[in-house]
């Protein structure tokens, strides 16, 4: 009787480990981070899970459009010592700001003669004027809401001289203006191969973003 006792609570463990497991490893499968909020992800329009007849069950929540710098993620640092030991910390959360030099996707216009005003989309990093022909934009805006050390590059890839009657920071969610700092470009010329003096005609402006109190920082002109 004992030992028909003894097996059936055995049985019951491997019954519940076998379940832990397999549910452990779905939630592995379909990735750890995939029911939390994305960045840039609107409402019901990113499934992760599917139901009978294909038909989604699961969406993975909305998220913010942009990054503000003050996110972490976590990493394994994978350190060891000169013996090849592994040591402390194991694992550590960085900063998303450390990376905002290079953060930010490419947004491209072709659109050529005058634009009342020019907005480049949080999360930009580089805008590019590609227009068959001159171009000028009678107001151009610095995105209005970078993460902190985020760069924006406004470069001309065009046939055309692009003409900049006023350049300033957008207005953010908390709706402040951050300033400019570094005199403002009021034109970008067409891009020129090396001369025979070795000079080159810059056709790229860049700003480098230090966030303040409620992101009201301060853009840079470093290019």
């Amino acid at each position: 009787m004992l030992y028909l006792e003894r097996a059936m609570k055995l049985k019951k463990i491997i019954l519940a480990a076998t379940l832990l497991i397999g549910g452990a490893a779905a939630a592995l499968a379909a990735g750890a981070f995939s029911n939390y909020p994305g960045v840039g992800v609107t409402a019901n329009t990113n499934c992760t899970s599917y139901g009978n007849n294909g038909v989604c069950n699961q969406y993975q929540p909305a998220g913010p459009t942009y990054l503000q710098g003050t996110e972490t993620f976590p990493a394994d640092t994978n350190y060891v010592n000169p013996q090849g030991a592994t040591i402390q910390p194991y694992t550590i959360t960085i900063p998303t700001s450390l990376f905002g030099s290079g953060y930010g996707s490419l947004a491209v216009s072709s659109t050529t003669g005058t634009t009342a005003l020019v907005q480049a989309t949080d999360g930009t990093g580089t805008f590019v004027y590609s227009g068959a022909g001159t171009a000028t934009y009678t107001s151009f805006k610095l995105p209005p809401n970078p993460m902190n050390n985020q760069q924006f590059c406004l470069v001309n890839a065009g046939s055309g001289v692009l003409t900049l009657t006023a350049v300033a920071a957008g207005t953010n969610n908390f709706n402040n203006t951050p300033t400019i700092t570094g005199v403002a470009p009021t034109s970008v010329p067409v891009a020129t191969a090396v001369g025979t003096a070795g000079t080159v005609t810059l056709a790229r402006n860049c700003w480098a973003y230090l966030a303040g109190a409620n992101n009201n920082g301060v853009w840079y002109r470093v290019q």
